[in-house]
């Protein structure tokens, strides 16, 4: 039970930090025409993660509209669903601010805000607008407007690439290297997604140096721990994702200045080498539309494996725990 209230935990609190950064778009930019309405539907971008508060947003340019002709209401709908389907009615914001009751003119740009639900609607296939316009006649009409051709989807993507995050590890060599045969590092981290990867880079600092009982320099019995400064370069993908668990791996290269004090003075050398990092983490929940997981927020354990080389010519290999937090900020 503890384990669960602290898995939730850390899920509530990976959520709550990515919250606002997890805005998602489709630059949808297709002119279409119907009921002797011309509009450009600019794009359409939504919150996925702030439910209920959650909406999505699509922009529309009207581009030539019949005299007299009023905007009644907003709705979209995906293949098979019914036309200006009150389930997904949308709310109107005209500008410039206008009475929404008034006459809708040429050149007149209109944003349309649906709730929540509504986004998978416009992430299924053959999504399409609904207008529902009042004519000078006195008419009603349902105007479907379809947004991709066919039964293809729209392309949604995060408009946030960049993240920051913290690492704090702890790792030990299987054999020395010179008077250190152990590793702690905080480090900060900056990175950017590409696609399903994101690549990173990492500064932080380090205490090296060893143990009393492993310790065997020049005849000394102690070496005291030596703040150093570790650098690392590297890609991480998540390889599996349901719910709030991500499973994946991570790869990079590091290079760090060692140094311990012993009786016998100061050491110095420098070490580096490739890491293999693979991990379990609780990340943002995935949405049934897709959205979430680590793309917005990550806090997990690595565990890597290292192979370091000196300039010295020694050679060795450490494995570690490491707690790792991200989050898409930008």
């Amino acid at each position: 039970m503890d384990l669960e209230r602290a898995h939730a935990g850390l899920v509530a609190g990976v959520a709550v930090a990515a919250m606002g950064c997890g805005t998602v778009s489709t630059p949808i930019a297709r002119t279409v025409t119907g009921g002797g309405v011309t509009a450009h539907v600019e794009k359409a971008s939504s919150r996925p993660l702030r439910r209920p508060l959650s909406e999505t947003r699509v922009s529309v340019v009207l581009q030539r509209v019949p005299p007299a002709t009023k905007l009644l209401g907003a709705f979209v709908a995906g293949d098979g669903q019914p036309y200006c389907d009150e389930k997904h009615a949308g709310t109107l914001e005209r500008s410039p601010a206008r009475d929404a009751a008034a006459p809708l003119s040429n050149g007149e740009r209109v944003e349309l805000a649906f709730p929540a639900g509504a986004r998978s609607a416009l992430t299924g296939p053959a999504p399409r607008l609904d207008l529902l316009v009042l004519a000078a006649d006195g008419t009603q009409r349902c105007i479907p407007l379809a947004l991709t051709d066919g039964e293809r989807r729209l392309a949604w993507a995060y408009d946030q690439r960049f993240t920051v995050g913290a690492d704090l590890s702890l790792e030990g060599f299987t054999s020395s290297l010179g008077s250190v045969t152990q590793l702690t590092t905080i480090a900060l981290t900056v990175g950017m997604w590409l696609d399903r990867v994101r690549i990173d880079v990492g500064v932080g600092a380090a205490g090296a140096g060893c143990p009393e009982r492993y310790c065997e320099v020049e005849g000394s019995s102690k070496i005291a721990y030596t703040t150093v400064f570790p650098v690392h370069a590297g890609v991480e993908v998540p390889l599996w994702e349901v719910g709030d668990f991500s499973l994946g791996l991570g790869a990079r290269y590091r290079a760090v200045k060692l140094g311990a004090d012993t009786h016998a003075g100061r050491e110095r050398f420098w070490a580096h080498g490739p890491v293999l990092a693979p991990y379990v983490a609780a990340v943002v929940p995935v949405t049934p539309d897709g959205f979430g997981g680590s793309r917005l927020g990550f806090g997990g354990i690595e565990l890597p494996i290292s192979y370091w080389m000196t300039d010295t010519g020694e050679h060795a290999a450490s494995i570690g725990v490491n707690l790792r937090m991200f989050f898409t900020v930008l």
